[in-house]
């Protein structure tokens, strides 16, 4: 598909899907939109082909069509009217836990799809997501089947410290999740409820980091759990905060750089294999280890992007990233139109990948000098491009910039590799026997201190992290039409024309 027409329609897709989150919109406007658009592009492509220059304008229409029409059908889809008469009040749920239990300081997050509600001596059959936050020590697994007992609410806007109203009902809602339990009565109803694949994905995971656990301490191994797995261990408030006043917050859950570099890997892996197959298999190895690490939107990006270079290597194709980004995209906010605008973890990845993109070439031309030691030269470029491109976004949307960002991830990244290799040797090796991983373990160990200890040491830094003022939405969107606007003169006058940079297969 040519790039201009490519673009247009994920963009006016993409448009579409933003214009209804923020406005209301109908079915009706959407399907308009979309019918009008292509019968507009029909009727230039047989009666008018001299107006080719105008046939990315009803492309547009009907993209733009299409994304209201998709954002309208997942808009309250889970809103049960049998529930939202209950609001407040104590009523029986019985549903199935749909993911891994989140296991915070203080409390134990569960997310529940609901298929009954006991209620004035009856049984409803509903089709819906609840958030239910039980005690911290609570022993439930994804796929039991539950019953539940207490107070239901609806999730409510909060003020962030930035003092910006956080809509926290729609965050939920990109999840599924309509309504919260807090802290009601528990009973577990039946196990292996759940979806088979994924609980045997799970199970291995748990036993992972079990394994970890017996020869690694904590917080270490809780560390290590993130960076490895994504695996949901606190680490405590007091040190996660510490991570987000050091500005490394990303290396504490499973980010999209921890999953290149697992891709990577698990094709290297197969390598012995007969080319195709061994793509095959290393494709099939990224969607399953996704999975297994809770699919979080930076993961899903990556993995996405990660199965479009296999797909590439294997029909020997050229790999486009900044396409394979884009379509990316399109596939999650298709899927779920909601992460477009509700999700910040899925704008953080997607503007860090741009960042690293398009703006590294300039940090390494003007910013990194050229006889910097080549690892952290690496480390360096990738680092700046991605602050400086999600500078305003952090502006926005957290309202705090790390002064020390740059030199902690410095120390901290280059070390990232060799520890998920060794935590990962670590964590196998312990299947075979525990002893036998304890090798490995202290040098995951001695990786994770540091790491620990550059956390400890930059955030008692006095004045690390500063507040933003808060800025406007126009602010934001000034600011990255700046950089759009210096970013296209650096590559005209460096390429005479911009262009997506492009990896070989």
């Amino acid at each position: 598909m040519p790039a201009k027409i490519f673009y247009t329609l994920i963009g006016g897709f993409a448009g579409g899907v933003f214009v209804s989150s923020l406005l209301p919109a109908t079915f009706f406007t959407g399907f308009f939109l979309l019918f009008l658009g292509a019968i507009l592009f029909l009727w230039f492509q047989f009666n008018r082909p001299d107006f080719k220059s105008l046939l990315l304008l009803p492309l547009v229409m009907a993209a733009f069509g299409a994304g209201i029409f998709r954002y309208e059908l997942s808009r309250n889809s889970g809103l049960e009217p049998v529930l939202q008469e209950k609001i407040s009040e104590t009523v029986t749920v019985k549903g199935v836990v749909i993911g891994e239990p989140d296991r915070r300081e203080g409390s134990t997050r569960l997310k529940v799809r609901v298929e009954n509600l006991l209620a004035d001596r009856n049984e409803f059959l509903i089709n819906t997501g609840v958030l239910v936050i039980a005690e911290r020590y609570s022993d439930f697994e994804y796929g039991d089947k539950i019953e539940v007992v207490g107070r239901i609410t609806k999730p409510e806007n909060f003020e962030g410290d930035n003092g910006r109203v956080f809509n926290y009902p729609a965050y939920l809602a990109k999840d599924g999740i309509y309504y919260e339990f807090y802290k009601p009565a528990i009973e577990v109803l039946e196990k292996d409820a759940g979806n088979p694949i994924k609980a045997a994905l799970l199970d291995f995971k748990n036993s992972f980091v079990e394994n970890m656990e017996a020869v690694i301490p904590k917080p270490e191994v809780s560390l290590l759990g993130g960076i490895l797995l994504g695996a949901k261990r606190s680490l405590g408030d007091k040190l996660l905060d510490d991570f987000r006043l050091v500005g490394v917050i990303h290396i504490v859950v499973l980010s999209g750089y921890n999953i290149t570099i697992v891709a990577e890997a698990v094709r290297r892996f197969f390598g012995f294999l007969p080319r195709r197959a061994g793509l095959l298999f290393a494709g099939i190895s990224i969607i399953l280890f996704t999975i297994m690490t809770g699919a979080s939107a930076a993961t899903i990006r990556a993995a996405i992007m990660a199965v479009l270079v296999v797909v590439a290597r294997y029909l020997s194709r050229t790999y486009g990233v900044t396409r394979a980004l884009a379509l990316a995209g399109f596939v999650m906010v298709a899927i779920n139109p909601q992460v477009l605008v509700f999700d910040p973890s899925f704008q953080l990845s997607f503007l860090a990948t741009i960042g690293l993109i398009y703006v590294s070439p300039v940090v390494s031309k003007f910013l990194v000098p050229s006889g910097f030691y080549r690892p952290l030269k690496e480390a360096a470029i990738a680092t700046m491009s991605t602050q400086i491109f999600v500078l305003p976004f952090l502006v926005y949307q957290i309202g705090e910039v790390s002064l020390v960002s740059l030199p902690a991830n410095l120390l901290i990244l280059a070390t990232i590799p060799m520890t998920m290799l060794f935590g990962f040797l670590t964590g196998l090796a312990g299947f075979v026997w525990n002893f036998l991983a304890l090798p490995f373990g202290f040098i995951s160990f001695a990786l994770l201190y540091y790491e620990l200890a550059v956390v400890n040491l930059f955030s008692k830094i006095p004045f690390a992290s500063v507040s933003a003022p808060a800025l406007p939405f126009g602010a934001i969107v000034a600011w990255y039409l700046l950089y759009f606007f210096l970013l296209k003169k650096f590559y005209q006058s460096s390429f005479a024309g911009l262009s997506a940079p492009r990896g070989r297969s």
